[in-house]
């Protein structure tokens, strides 16, 4: 039995509306050790870098694929604290391409950004997404990295519509992404072996009045419009990471014909699950240690001179090079013998 009236329906109170962009981050970290023990920091970075380094009004909507507790905890701080809009926390791993349909499907905005949480966003980086999609309302996604090897990853209606548009477009064809933008990517997640096989990929770029992009997209990072999301079939997916389940999105995008482009130059960059790079260290100092908004207790002096001590061994690329064979080597060893 409901007793007498919600006192909405009389006050006529107004509420602030849903920003028209939501940034929805996927987020899983389920301990602190092993690989995951420097995905916490890299974590802090990508949101960090997001706020600061926005020029349009958003909400950040953030999804916890079953973290352990203490990411659970600082999570729910932040959204205490306004640094955070939206929060899920997924009481267990329910699988990535699960998650992150869940980011997609529940965003209230109009135009939404994916982002994996290892994902570090440079200045003006949202701006420029939406300068590609303003001059490309065809585009169904946009990724930040242009990147040699997306020209032929699911893009045949792009490649087409670039084709068939050449009289209203410049279409350019060739060795155009500079190969230092390669090595970046493929040094972040920890193997340069492909280069080989993309540096003699073809790169396929458009140019529609002062806008410039690169055919192909990634699926870690990218601006979806809602119009897009709401074609995507209903699924279930089983794996918990999946290659196959990734291409679910993109197998959608690619069937109704839609553009998959990247901005014109690299404006986010893939951190990893360890921050080893110098210029990487410097923005986590900046905007995460010294940042007014971060609320975190101060390390102790051991645990600073800890960090340190890691951060120097971690930016001798030998010697992670040899820690990475080793465990490589372990790894093998042990699921050769089970």
């Amino acid at each position: 039995m409901r007793f007498g009236q919600n006192p909405l329906k009389y006050t006529k109170k107004e509420i602030e509306s849903p920003a028209e962009i939501t940034v929805g981050v996927l987020n899983y970290i389920p301990e602190q050790t092993g690989y995951f023990q420097g995905q916490f920091d890299a974590l802090k970075l990508c949101l960090a870098s997001i706020r600061s380094n926005a020029d349009q009004a958003f909400d950040l909507l953030l999804v916890d694929n079953g973290s352990c507790q203490e990411v659970q905890h600082y999570l729910t701080d932040e959204l205490k604290a306004g640094r955070i809009t939206y929060l899920i926390l997924n009481e267990r791993n329910i699988c990535k391409a699960n998650a992150q349909m869940q980011i997609l499907r529940s965003s209230p905005g109009d135009l939404v950004f994916y982002s994996d949480g290892d994902i570090y966003y440079r200045p003006g980086w949202m701006q420029t997404h939406l300068q590609v999609l303003k001059y490309f309302p065809e585009a169904g996604i946009v990724g930040g990295i242009p990147l040699r090897n997306l020209a032929y990853f699911h893009t045949a209606p792009s490649r087409c519509w670039a084709e068939e548009n050449q009289s209203k477009l410049l279409l350019e064809k060739g060795d155009l992404i500079p190969e230092s933008w390669t090595r970046d990517f493929l040094s972040s997640v920890g193997d340069e072996r492909f280069i080989d096989n993309w540096i003699n990929n073809e790169d396929w770029r458009v140019t529609r009045g002062s806008t410039t992009a690169y055919i192909g997209a990634s699926h870690m990072q990218f601006l979806i419009p809602r119009n897009v999301i709401e074609l995507i079939p209903h699924h279930r997916f089983g794996m918990a990471l999946s290659p196959i389940d990734d291409q679910y999105l993109d197998d959608t995008i690619e069937s109704s014909g839609f553009l998959r482009l990247s901005t014109d130059h690299p404006t986010v960059y893939h951190i990893g699950n360890t921050i080893t790079e110098d210029w990487l260290l410097e923005e986590y100092h900046r905007l995460v240690e010294n940042s007014e908004a971060s609320k975190t207790p101060e390390r102790s002096e051991s645990n600073r001179k800890d960090k340190s001590a890691l951060n120097w061994l971690w930016r001798r690329r030998r010697i992670l090079n040899i820690i990475k064979a080793i465990h490589e080597w372990t790894f093998k060893v042990y699921y050769e013998n089970v």
